[in-house]
Order: C-alpha cells, then sequence, then structure tokens
C-alpha cells in the first residue's frame, strides 16, 4: 500500500499538470512525467560535448536539488551534484542564455523520453519542491526560496543519470544564438 503522502503528491500532480505531460509507468519517491514530445532542453556548460553525452558533476552526491538548483550557478557557493539542470521549453533556455550573456554552450533537446535516466524531477511544481525539500531535509529558507524562483522561472527539469550521446541533438549552436534566435520560436 501506498503511504499517504505519496498518493496525496500522485493525485495532485495527475489533477494539475501545468503542461502537457504523460506518466511514465517507473514508481518513485516524486512522480515521474516526461513531456509529450519527450524532450527538454538544456544550455550547455563550455566543458560539455554532447557528441560523448552529458554526465552530472557528481553521480554519486547527496547535495539536496534544492541546493543544486539554488546555488549551482554561483561560482562560490557550487557544489557538485548528481542532477542534470533541463527546461521544460527551448524559450526559457535561450532567454537563460541572454541572461549569462552568451557565455555558455550549445543548447541541445534531450529525448527523456527514450534516455536511460533513473529520475525526472518536475521542480517546476510546488508539489514536486515541497516533497524533495521535505525528503533531503532542506530547511534553509533562503536555499528553498532560491530554489523556487529559479525552478519556477526556468521550468526546471532535473535528470538524474548519465545522458548517452544518441539522445543529445544541438539545436542551436553557440555560434548560432544571436543570428537565429528564430529557430527557437
Amino acid at each position: 500500500m501506498e503511504p499517504p503522502w505519496r498518493v496525496y503528491f500522485m493525485q495532485k500532480l495527475i489533477a494539475k499538470p501545468v503542461l502537457p505531460v504523460q506518466p511514465i509507468p517507473q514508481i518513485c519517491s516524486v512522480l515521474q512525467l516526461i513531456p509529450y514530445d519527450g524532450k527538454v532542453y538544456r544550455l550547455l556548460r563550455p566543458d560539455e560535448n554532447p557528441a560523448i553525452g552529458i554526465s552530472p558533476r557528481d553521480s554519486y552526491s547527496m547535495v539536496s536539488a534544492a541546493y543544486h538548483v539554488a546555488w549551482g550557478s554561483i561560482l562560490s557557493e557550487r557544489k557538485n551534484s548528481k542532477y542534470i539542470s533541463t527546461s521544460m521549453n527551448k524559450q526559457d533556455i535561450l532567454s537563460m542564455a541572454e541572461g549569462n550573456n552568451y557565455t555558455n554552450g550549445d543548447i541541445i533537446s534531450i529525448d527523456v523520453g527514450n534516455a536511460p535516466v533513473s529520475e525526472i524531477l518536475h521542480v517546476w511544481d510546488a508539489n514536486v519542491r515541497a516533497h524533495l525539500n521535505f525528503e533531503q531535509g532542506v530547511l534553509d529558507k533562503k536555499t528553498i526560496d532560491l530554489f523556487t524562483r529559479y525552478a519556477t522561472k526556468q521550468n526546471e527539469v532535473l535528470l538524474v543519470g548519465d545522458l548517452p550521446a544518441q539522445y543529445c541533438e544541438i539545436i542551436l549552436p553557440k555560434n548560432k544564438w544571436k543570428t537565429c534566435p528564430i529557430l527557437l520560436g
């Protein structure tokens, strides 16, 4: 029998999805959803190469999802984590690239409908964030506030696991950002 909190979170997510999603059959602590088109999007770090696949900085890290999202881009605060940050839509990724003054790498789509990731966490959803904060023991108000702000602003989806190259496709090379934003429309 499912614990009551798990049933509640699953019912909330199924009853009111923010974006078109379909449940996948795996049972986990937070309901995993796949977008109908099966894709999420990522702004690569300069040191990432989708031709060899994408990996988290530390697959065995115990860093919380909240800390990863809240502090992951702040060099002085960053800790390696098991999460790979992505977004539900391309436009949010382009906005992030513009906000970073175009200092990152290419923009890719990731076929999460087929990729062998162990978890897909839709942290843009308040119920998922609340559950993860509870499950991972996150109590720091500033971290929780930043987690909420960044996760909702970017429609963030966290992936856990390595992404082989065949599931990563460059949709906008770094050298085309400023000249071809229409490609993301």
